[in-house]
């Protein structure tokens, strides 16, 4: 008798062809649910290349121009700045999963990239650091900056408008040189929360050359908020100096608030205290509720030998509440604060005088400055004088010394002032440190909101 065995073969056939079917099917939804709860992945981008040729496959994952260049004893894929800027534009990420862009270009540097034309903008997150260079080092000093930068990105055309141009939030640069960028700024930034900290914006990475400045050093614009530039560790200053016109320019839309610019040398070489000035103002603040400062020392800015006004408060959008706090500003060619009243623009450089009551209104709602009455140093030095503002309203008058004029080069202190029924805040104020003879002070005044005045007219320290 022969025994026929095919029907349970081919059920068997069947069932394992089912199961598997089962099978595959669970492990790709296993993957589709793993894909859906992890949307991207970070990625980094290692340049090794001073050249500017495009990346070969953009989204691939791989940086590489095509061609292989040799490091060391072994040959290596080519990666440029502009493809790791292509890749990382490619890779679809978010602040969670941030990109970065790090640099190991052979030799003993400063390297330097000079772009041919526009490099892309950058539109997903992506931390740009040009400290993963061998022997680059952040800053240490207190005063004065160590930073040894070894990647320097330059115009290398006309046409190569502006150096970075980020449209990303929650994206940062580090450790950068940007210089020549003569049609267009060194930085644009227009997203929300990027940091810029540690660079050197219009110098070259000595920190101390003359005429390599881009137009604008760091413009902040569109929707950006949250942003900082420089930060309250030493590590986090910039250098904003040497550039055509100011060294940095904040001018978002209306409602984009909350930037700040801090513990930055902007207008001097690396030291602080030389001149490397940029040829407008130092900071331009044309949008709302910013910070140029900061309640404590390491935040304070040093802001000097700029063409223009150390601060300029504009009215594009009438701007509210730029609080300028503890800055060290001085030597510089217009007003150390200016707020454009409304016969002024950016070239007038002259100040907004008080008015009875502060009722006017423009960019920081044109607040009214101290007027100091004396200031008589004997075993201690003790300084009169009067706010007259809003009535009933507390507000902060900060004082400052000065070798000479009419700016804010140390901060001393600052005391709490109310006014009167008729807007009027007598005070006398007497700071724990002397002021010596022949030094001048001055004085701003803020209300509670952050609107900041410019600066009173100097008052020479007597003997008693």
């Amino acid at each position: 008798m022969i025994r026929t065995v095919a029907p349970k073969v081919a059920w068997v056939g069947r069932a394992r062809t089912l199961a598997f079917c089962v099978l595959a099917g669970l492990v790709a939804a296993s993957i589709g649910v793993l894909l859906m709860a992890n949307p991207a992945h970070a990625a980094t981008f290692t340049v090794n290349s001073t050249t500017d040729a495009g990346d070969q496959s953009p989204g691939n994952g791989s940086c590489s121009t095509g061609v292989f260049i040799q490091v060391g004893p072994r040959f290596v894929r080519e990666c440029t700045l502009r493809a790791a800027i292509q890749e990382t534009n490619a890779n679809d990420n978010n602040a969670a999963v941030l990109d970065a862009i790090h640099f190991s270009i052979p030799g003993a540097g400063p390297h330097t990239i000079s772009p041919a034309s526009f490099l892309p903008q950058i539109t997903e997150a992506v931390v740009i650091d040009g400290y993963t260079e061998p022997d680059a080092s952040e800053n240490t000093q207190t005063v004065g900056n160590d930073a040894d930068l070894r990647i320097r990105l330059s115009s290398g055309s006309v046409n190569a408008g502006s150096g970075l141009w980020i449209a990303a939030d929650d994206s940062a640069v580090r450790g950068l040189s940007i210089t020549g960028f003569s049609s267009g700024d060194g930085l644009i930034l227009s997203e929300d929360r990027i940091t810029v900290e540690g660079n050197f914006i219009g110098t070259a990475p000595g920190g101390t050359q003359t005429g390599l400045g881009n137009f604008t050093g760091i413009t902040v614009q569109g929707n950006s908020s949250d942003t900082i530039v420089g930060g309250i560790s030493p590590g986090a200053r910039n250098i904003i100096s040497g550039n055509i016109r100011e060294g940095v320019r904040i001018s978002t839309n209306p409602g984009e608030a909350r930037n700040k610019v801090q513990g930055n040398y902007i207008g001097t070489t690396k030291n602080g205290s030389d001149d490397l000035g940029n040829g407008a103002a130092g900071v331009i603040a044309d949008s709302s509720e910013n910070l140029v400062g900061g309640g404590t020392p390491d935040a304070a800015n040093t802001i000097a030998f700029n063409g223009g006004d150390g601060v300029q408060v504009g009215d594009n959008f009438i701007p509210k509440a730029i609080r300028i706090q503890r800055n060290s500003i001085f030597s510089n060619g217009g007003l150390g604060i200016d707020l454009l009243g409304p016969d002024e623009n950016f070239l007038t450089n002259v100040s907004t005088p008080n008015d009875p009551g502060d009722a006017d209104s423009g960019p920081n709602n044109l607040q009214n400055f101290p007027v100091l009455t004396s200031a008589v140093t004997s075993s201690g030095t003790t300084i009169r004088g009067t706010l007259n503002s809003t009535p009933n309203r507390t507000f902060t008058v900060q004082f400052f010394s000065n070798p000479s004029g009419n700016e804010g080069r140390t901060f001393i202190s600052a005391m709490s002032v109310t006014t009167n029924g008729k807007g009027n805040a007598p005070f006398t104020f007497t700071p724990k440190q002397t002021v010596a003879v022949g030094q001048t002070i001055t004085a701003t005044g803020r209300d509670a909101e952050g609107n900041t005045s410019e600066f009173s007219a100097s008052r020479a320290v007597t003997a008693s």
